[in-house]
């Protein structure tokens, strides 16, 4: 049973609706498909190892700050993604590295897309 993309956001971003906003310190949950594992990611540093086909960091409330990503194909320092525009779609890890993703303010969706 696959869930799409779409279906996973719509349901991370219920899961917010009415709740206390996560700890921007420790902002972690993982949900998993047959094909995605989806994080949201906040101030820890977070690695993303090359098995994966793509990449994207998704803002699903409100603006995060500081993003940086480092050892892929599109790179940031100290960005901002805002829910209105999606600025961390479909990255790529280097061949052989480790890419690594974190939010100084706020929390974000990475989301995975595992290699067939």
């Amino acid at each position: 049973n696959r869930i799409g993309v779409a279906s996973a956001l719509a349901s991370a971003s219920s899961a917010f609706s009415g709740r206390k906003k996560p700890s921007e310190k420790n902002c972690s949950a993982m949900l998993v498909t047959d094909t995605q594992e989806m994080w949201i990611v906040g101030k820890d540093a977070f690695p993303v190892k090359d098995d994966c086909k793509y990449f994207s960091l998704v803002n699903i409330s409100g603006i995060a700050r500081g993003i940086t990503i480092r050892n892929a194909k599109y790179e940031l320092e100290n960005a901002e993604i805002q829910s209105s525009f999606q600025l961390g779609i479909s990255n790529e890890v280097l061949l052989g590295k480790t890419a690594e993703v974190s939010v100084q303010e706020g929390c974000v969706l990475l989301i995975r897309t595992l290699t067939e």
